[in-house]
């Protein structure tokens, strides 16, 4: 289910922020990805990143609420990536961003929040977001 407004959140306050990292290559759908993000006050963007090793290192010290992860990072670390933070990290909400359908069956199957096409509508990721938002302290369905 996806709520996209958030005037009926009651445990949502205007200051409650959302951690967001972004772990994608770096370049310009990275960049627009940032901006897009960073352009809503109650996002909080974390450093971005495309390296495995400095992204958990990351979150041991800013565990985000939500993990925006690029299925196209260098080594296929996606995949990996999304299983060690469900272990290590499970109330973190992860979006992966795909290309195929094998891609989304592969995301889906290693317990991935929501899949997004890439080529995906602004307003879904933002829709996505502000429900990650309203939820951020609730446990995975």
């Amino acid at each position: 289910m996806i709520i996209g407004g958030l005037s009926d959140a009651s445990s949502v306050t205007p200051d409650t922020v959302l951690p967001t990292l972004v772990v994608m290559r770096a370049g310009r759908t990275r960049d627009l990805l940032s901006a897009l993000l960073g352009s809503f006050p109650h996002i909080q963007l974390l450093p971005p990143s495309e390296d495995t090793e400095q992204v958990l290192s990351q979150m041991r010290t800013e565990p985000p609420g939500v993990v925006l992860l690029d299925w196209d990072l260098p080594d296929s670390a996606a995949l990996s990536m999304l299983r060690q933070i469900r272990t290590q990290y499970p109330l973190a909400r992860c979006v992966m961003l795909v290309s195929s359908y094998q891609a989304e069956l592969l995301a889906r199957s290693a317990q991935a929040d929501a899949v997004l096409f890439k080529g995906f509508a602004a307003h879904e990721l933002m829709s996505l977001m502000c429900y990650f938002r309203q939820t951020q302290q609730e446990p995975h369905a």
